[in-house]
């Protein structure tokens, strides 16, 4: 029987299990203490007590804990080795006007330029997305975008840049922790949050149903559908 199981368990083994490093030496050990568990529930009803009294039982338990506690070290070192080096990108790329972000005092076009080379210096810096593929330029920005970004500030007189930084941040962090969301709006998905995340225009637009979305604070009083009905009922009066 062993003949027989073993080839198909082990293509079986190597296919299923795939966030294990191959290389590992411990990996032979864990596919052994697999295949001696799957040979046991075949061989339960002739031989249970010799199953349940073999050693490979412990061995097989022995080697997983082992196999986790050396990921979990290898992978501490990993994502300190990221950490270093995305402290670093932002260092090299920071923003000129960083020191300005969480200033109110500032006129809307001063404050839409400070918001803007923020967003620059967080394309160039990147981010490290769910299929673990670091990635740039992915906020698309024109000046259609930075329009609806300073017509923001101009009836939000009381909003910095880092008040929409904020939350444009928990956007991408949304983006970049699932596929693409679709082209068409479909609810459940925070679809408007996602989208904002990868496209400025969207972001502006959507911001109010994006807060919505994400539970967080509003970092506007006035939202662009609100200052437009807001002009129609000042040109109406008047």
């Amino acid at each position: 029987m062993f003949e027989e199981v073993s080839p198909l368990f082990t293509k079986y083994f190597h296919s299923t299990v795939l966030h294990i490093n191959k290389d590992s030496a411990l990996y032979p050990a864990l596919l052994g203490g697999a295949l001696e568990a799957v040979m046991g529930a075949f061989l339960w009803d002739n031989y249970r007590r010799d199953f349940w009294c073999h050693g490979m039982d412990c061995l097989q338990r022995l080697s997983y804990d082992l196999h986790l506690g050396v990921y979990q070290v290898t992978e501490e070192i990993r994502i300190r080795a990221v950490d270093e080096e995305f402290a670093e990108r932002r260092q090299e790329f920071a923003s000129p006007d960083e020191d300005k972000e969480h200033r109110v005092d500032l006129t809307p076009a001063e404050k839409t330029r400070v918001f803007r080379n923020a967003v620059s210096a967080r394309n160039k810096v990147g981010w490290i997305f769910y299929d673990q593929t670091h990635r740039t330029d992915q906020i698309r920005m024109t000046r259609t975008s930075l329009s609806l970004v300073q017509k923001l500030f101009q009836h939000n007189l009381g909003t910095s840049p880092a008040d929409l930084l904020k939350v444009l941040d928990h956007c991408v962090d949304a983006f970049r922790n699932q596929p693409k969301p679709p082209l068409d709006y479909k609810p459940g998905v925070r679809w408007h949050a996602r989208t904002g995340g990868r496209d400025l225009w969207s972001f502006a637009s959507y911001l109010k149903a994006i807060v919505r979305d994400l539970g967080v604070d509003s970092p506007v009083e006035l939202f662009l559908g609100d200052i437009s009905a807001d002009q129609e009922e000042l040109e109406m009066a008047a």
